[in-house]
């Protein structure tokens, strides 16, 4: 009977050792991963502490202005004529009101008293033509070829800008009693290798003069369209619900409403804000304010304006 209790004592003594040693290294595994996870919140904590938040964009509001009249650009064609005969040149414009159209060749853009452009001088200049208003007109020039010492003047050395191909868009007088504007679309010619010839038109640039103010760049920005009714704005792509009236530069996509826009640009972010459809870096975000129906009406084409000024062509 003793050795019987001898036995279940060292039965007995081994089960608690075994118990012991499955408590122990249970609790180094459970020091184990305090001190990992230490490590690692050590880690990102002195990340973060180096680690700067991203600059906020910055929120710019832009003035809408009126561009009555305006050169579709990529609609602009230089024609090969048939049998011997001249090229054609051919391009689309829109034009709320009556106005006038000279294509010039070679031509020299010079600041003018009033802080627009003017043309100082061409090599060539078509005829100015007259048009009524109406949407999607189309206008036609017959092309003159150059000489080269036609084609470059030494006076392209002054502060003026050297187009070697400029369509002039001219209002005088507008229905709605605005005061007059032009708009220059800036061009330059690109010819093929080899025989071919041909010879490509490619928009450079253009310029937007209204009243006093100064010459505008217009630039495109991509999700202006309006809906099919032709009023509406798209829907912000964020939440789908709200028309869009912010666009985040430099990549120009009107893409965000203003409540969307402002959620966005006040996040703090550790590497750069991006814009939700190109994922490219946003520098600035521009809010444009449409105006209401009791204020002075604003028309216009597809385009904004520099960047640094606080107004925009739509």
């Amino acid at each position: 009977m003793g050795s019987g209790l001898s036995g279940d004592a060292d039965v007995l003594t081994l089960q608690q050792q075994r118990v012991q040693f499955l408590l122990l290294q249970q609790f180094q595994e459970v020091r184990q991963m305090r001190n990992e996870n230490g490590a690692a919140a050590g880690a990102l904590s002195a990340i973060g502490g180096l680690m700067r938040p991203a600059e906020q964009p910055i929120l710019m509001t832009a003035e809408v202005l009126r561009n009555p009249a305006h050169v579709r650009g990529k609609s602009i064609v230089l024609m090969p004529g048939h049998a011997g005969e001249s090229s054609i040149l051919r391009f689309g414009f829109d034009s709320l009101a009556p106005c006038q159209i000279t294509v010039y060749r070679s031509a020299l853009l010079v600041p003018s008293p009033h802080a627009a452009w003017e043309v100082e001088s061409a090599a060539w200049s078509s005829p100015p033509v007259l048009f009524p208003s109406g949407l999607g007109q189309v206008h036609m020039v017959e092309w003159e070829a150059l000489w080269l010492s036609q084609a470059a003047s030494g006076t392209f050395e002054s502060d003026g800008k050297h187009c070697p191909l400029l369509l002039e868009l001219r209002v005088e007088k507008d229905a709605d009693g605005m005061p007059p504007c032009t708009e220059w679309t800036i061009c330059q010619l690109l010819t093929a290798r080899g025989n071919s010839g041909k010879t490509r038109v490619e928009v450079m640039s253009q310029q937007f003069c209204y009243s006093d103010y100064q010459a505008l760049e217009a630039l495109e920005f991509f999700g202006s369209e309006l809906t099919a009714d032709g009023v509406t704005r798209q829907d912000c792509i964020v939440c789908q619900t709200e028309p869009r009236d912010t666009a985040v530069l430099p990549c120009r996509h009107l893409c965000l409403c203003s409540r969307c826009a402002d959620y966005i640009r006040t996040r703090t972010q550790y590497h750069s804000y991006k814009c939700p459809i190109c994922r490219e870096k946003i520098g600035r975000m521009m809010r444009i304010e449409v105006p209401s129906e009791d204020s002075e009406p604003t028309i216009g084409s597809e385009s904004g304006k520099d960047m640094d000024d606080d107004m925009i062509v739509v």
